[in-house]
């Protein structure tokens, strides 16, 4: 499953093993942008969080219809890989760190990220 990234705050490594398990929920091969965001949002106490409910972010829940016919049967991918997008947005992330001469990597440099993503 997920191995921590030591520059990555515990709460953003927390983020992506919840983008993780989200992707795996699905059966997907990768997790991409949305899994982070929704990840990010769900995650209390980070600033990425505050800003993104400010910025009127909402988390809708499934109705029951849908939920049960989007649910997996078996689960069957054990280990998912970043997306290419979300690979450049983790890079980005740590340049932005480093750019404001911060020695670790949190939520906030990973939304940052990826509003500035292209």
């Amino acid at each position: 499953m997920f191995t921590d990234f030591p520059k990555f705050t515990a709460r953003l490594n927390s983020v992506l093993a919840n983008a993780e398990a989200l992707a795996l929920d699905v059966i997907k091969k990768e997790i991409d942008l949305e899994d982070l965001l929704l990840s990010l949002a769900k995650t209390k106490g980070g600033l990425a969080r505050e800003i993104l409910l400010k910025a009127g972010f909402k988390i809708i829940k499934p109705d029951e219809k849908f939920a049960k016919a989007t649910a997996p049967v078996v689960r069957l991918a054990q280990k998912v890989d970043f997306s290419p997008t979300v690979k450049q947005i983790l890079e980005r992330s740590a340049l932005i760190a480093s750019k404001f001469g911060q020695n670790y990597i949190g939520t906030e440099h990973l939304l940052f990220a990826i509003f500035d993503v292209k």
